[in-house]
């Protein structure tokens, strides 16, 4: 997914930076894929960041004299979509990683005062101003000085960044920007170690990532990390994060990666169906072992590992001899008393457990235990590209599950009744369907007896 697409930017937007791990590259990565939309763009910094060296299309301005300013970025316009504009050159070199993957000159450049990306944004009323406003020394995460960030009025999209290598680092001027201002924050001493709860109050907190947000600005924190690293760390500060009501979505950014964006996590929540009594296995299959776990375990484990905001699973039949093996597990488990009416009542008993904030629900199933949790991140990846109102994996160009329902659907569903599930309401709306390919036979393997459970593993370690 493009940043532009995981922070939802549209003409016209200011957006300001904030944080640490990751703004100068999200900034430019934004740059680059608005100028390929053909968009009117403007990356400035209200402190100062390095100085990009502009790629085709770009015009890099330095003007001290903010009268100018305006015809200087008309006149740039005329020549290209974008440009990047400061105030002047500092002197002073500084150096640039070998790594690092956009071309910088070794010098910092002076931004200009909030007040001009006000003005410039009433001249330009369909630029989108992209706005680095505060430094963080190239480190994971930070705290603000007093005097930090310098936010423009007109922001209408606030971002805080974190990345997701600050869990289990020390909070000490190796990794964190101002150490003493954040254990000040999370009430800890500097060399405290970092975790999850940490990096999400931090990003959180009224005189951290929060600080400055113009009131009616959207505030989207931003996770960012290595390609190369697994994603569960930063699932699990996202789900933090959508514990306060400011964050409608976090996007997981790989700003280095071809794709900057590897998903999104928001508000869908993940419902797994498993109140059924398991006649042909002979004992309850939710119990049967898969891979040395309880298979429901198994599943939940499956969904905990994926871009959901949290879990629902829906008991029913020989619910008392299975809520043993979810103790402890962060789920929250709902006993549907009308399990003999069939799926539809399980349906309803997990649509009733979620809130109003919802986007959407993935419905799992308790007898699929062989689903990759990558799976499980396409589906809600293609959902927030698409939008589309149903999402449904397919394997061979045969769909599968789990699939995803969005909110529109939720009257459609609950109007079930018997042994009809979200299957009925996919026939009725085809046009609804966005299907994802993926490479993942485990989204049509159901297990509904012994026998099927051993030709599943089988098959898979074919």
């Amino acid at each position: 997914m493009l940043v532009r697409e995981a922070l939802g930017v549209r003409a016209g937007d200011v957006i300001s930076i904030v944080g640490a791990g990751g703004k100068t590259s999200l900034a430019l990565r934004l740059l680059a894929e608005l100028k390929e939309e053909g968009l009117k763009v403007v990356f400035t910094t209200t402190t100062k960041f390095l100085e990009p060296i502009p790629a085709a299309g770009e015009v890099l301005i330095l003007e001290e004299d903010e009268a100018k300013i305006p015809e200087r970025i008309q006149e740039a316009f005329a020549q290209g979509n974008a440009v990047i504009l400061a105030r002047r050159r500092l002197k002073e070199k500084v150096s640039i990683p070998a790594s690092y993957p956009f071309p910088m000159r070794p010098y910092k450049v002076q931004g200009i005062p909030p007040e001009v990306v006000d003005k410039l944004h009433e001249a330009f009323g369909e630029a989108v101003i992209i706005v680095e406003a505060d430094g963080a020394r190239g480190k994971l995460l930070k705290a603000p000085a007093f005097s930090e960030p310098v936010v423009p009025s007109s922001t209408s999209i606030y971002v805080a960044m974190a990345h997701a290598d600050a869990l289990g680092k020390p909070i000490d001027k190796e990794f964190v920007h101002r150490p003493e201002e954040v254990a000040r924050l999370l009430g800890r001493s500097v060399g405290f170690t970092l975790d999850e709860a940490a990096i999400a109050s931090i990003l959180l907190h009224p005189e951290g990532g929060m600080k400055a947000k113009p009131p009616s600005a959207r505030f989207v924190p931003v996770v960012n990390g290595r390609e190369e690293a697994s994603p569960q760390k930063a699932y699990r500060i996202a789900r933090l994060l959508l514990r306060s009501p400011e964050v409608k979505a976090v996007p997981i950014a790989t700003l280095w990666a071809d794709e900057p964006v590897r998903d999104i996590v928001g508000r869908v929540k993940g419902i797994i169906l498993a109140a059924g009594k398991s006649e042909r296995f002979g004992y309850p299959k939710q119990l049967a072992t898969v891979e040395g776990m309880p298979m429901l375990e198994r599943v939940v484990e499956i969904a905990l590992a994926s871009p959901v905001e949290s879990v629902v699973v829906v008991l029913g039949a020989n619910a008392e001899s299975i809520i043993p093996i979810l103790e402890g597990k962060p789920v929250q488990v709902v006993v549907n008393r009308e399990w003999p009416e069939g799926i539809a009542s399980s349906v309803r008993a997990g649509l009733l457990s979620i809130g109003p904030e919802t986007e959407a629900a993935i419905f799992f199933l308790a007898d699929q235990p062989f689903v990759r949790p990558e799976t499980v991140a396409a589906v809600i990846h293609s959902y927030y590209r698409t939008r589309k109102p149903i999402v449904a994996p397919a394997y061979k160009g045969i769909r599968g599950n789990p699939v995803l329902f969005d909110r529109s659907t939720f009257l459609e569903l609950a109007s079930l009744r018997g042994d009809k599930g979200g299957r009925s309401v996919i026939e009725s709306h085809p046009d609804w369907v966005q299907t994802v390919e993926v490479n993942d036979p485990g989204i049509r393997i159901d297990v509904d007896t012994p026998q099927d459970l051993s030709l599943s593993k089988e098959m898979l370690s074919m």
